[in-house]
């Protein structure tokens, strides 16, 4: 049977330190049940061990704004995820093991959380050694998945690292656009979208998905984005216009992008629509849509388009019905330094794009 020796030079043993097992302990004693508390203390562990690692490789992480630091999600949920800044929310899963012993490929490792099996860029498996004091990342995985990890699913730090890096690479800077500088794969929205057919308005505006669908955390993580002011609340609906002009009459640049979420969609595509209108302050408006591909003439079922904010946090989102003929967010406005993500996502499909203004 194969087997994966964990060493010194294939992965990083990392000295538990008295602080890490203090603040354990103590995350463990706000717990009622035995259970939980030993479930909330490894969990801290491992994160603490992934912070501290992350660390030696230079990558910041946002521990304190992290769903694992919040004392009333730690106790109502398995979460132990760790932010990493401007990228998303990094999971970690811990296992027990013998920092001296090997472990066979096919060893399982445990389960995901269904809580957190969404919305967060990966899985890191942290090994715990009580008796040695020692943590050990053995590796990660992408995606949940079925929830169950495998050590032959583990890719190795050095992937993750790389990963991270690409992550933070593929960033969309807006402000280039209105230089007519464009990433790639940002295209001509009327190279994407029909050039023939009318796009229908909504009959009632303000009755609109994503109007129902902000809840109140939302709202107050969008006014932190956005400003008290909440920019503009005209009905999204009326920054539309028909047959094959700019779908945004009042941005200054708008460009697409066509989203692959592979078998969730049978190979089909959706078409991302970003446009920004500068403001007289300097701030810039933001309005995003998602269209079918020309060939189709509704979204799939259930497709969601959210807006996340640098720190993870779900600001709004918007999900779609049958025979939707595009989804919108409510348009919103930003500074300059803001860091944000648009999510498109099906079942357990989902592809995120970063941007920085």
């Amino acid at each position: 049977m194969n087997s994966t020796q964990i060493l010194p030079e294939e992965t990083l043993p990392l000295p538990i330190p008295r602080q890490n097992i203090e603040t354990a302990l103590t995350f463990a004693r706000e717990q009622s049940e035995p259970q939980k508390a030993e479930q909330v203390g490894l969990n801290t562990l491992a994160v603490l061990a992934l912070r501290n690692y992350l660390d030696l490789m230079a990558i910041a992480t946002n521990l304190e704004g992290s769903d694992s630091w919040n004392p009333v999600l730690r106790t109502t949920a398995n979460v132990a995820d760790l932010i990493i800044s401007n990228i998303g929310q990094l999971e970690c899963m811990p296992v027990r093991i013998n920092a001296n012993a090997s472990l066979s490929s096919e060893q399982f490792l445990g389960s995901i959380p269904p809580e957190v099996r969404w919305e967060r860029i990966g899985y890191s498996v942290v090994g715990i050694d009580e008796k040695e004091r020692v943590a050990v990342p053995l590796g990660f995985v992408k995606t949940a998945g079925t929830g169950e990890i495998y050590v032959r699913d583990l890719q190795d730090l050095p992937t993750l690292l790389d990963y991270l890096a690409n992550l933070a690479r593929d960033r969309v800077h807006l402000n280039l656009w209105f230089a007519a500088l464009f990433s790639a794969n940002w295209q001509a929205p009327e190279s994407l979208l029909p050039s023939t057919s009318e796009t229908a308005m909504p009959s009632n505006p303000t009755s609109s998905p994503w109007w129902q669908n902000l809840a109140d955390a939302g709202r107050q993580a969008w006014e932190r984005l956005v400003g008290e002011d909440g920019g503009d609340l005209e009905p999204a609906g009326l920054a539309f216009r028909r047959g094959n002009e700019m779908p945004f009459p009042e941005a200054d640049v708008c460009r697409a992008k066509l989203i692959d979420l592979g078998i969730s969609l049978n190979d089909r595509a959706i078409v991302l629509l970003v446009a920004l209108a500068k403001q007289a302050d300097e701030r810039i408006k933001i309005l995003v849509r998602a269209n079918p591909e020309p060939e189709n003439p509704y979204l799939p079922q259930n497709l969601q388009l959210a807006l996340v904010g640098d720190n993870g946090e779900i600001l709004q989102s918007v999900t779609s019905r049958n025979q939707d003929l595009y989804i919108l967010l409510k348009p919103f406005t930003v500074d300059a330094g803001t860091d944000f993500q648009l999510r498109v996502s099906l079942d357990s499909a989902r592809v995120e794009e970063s941007f920085s203004v």
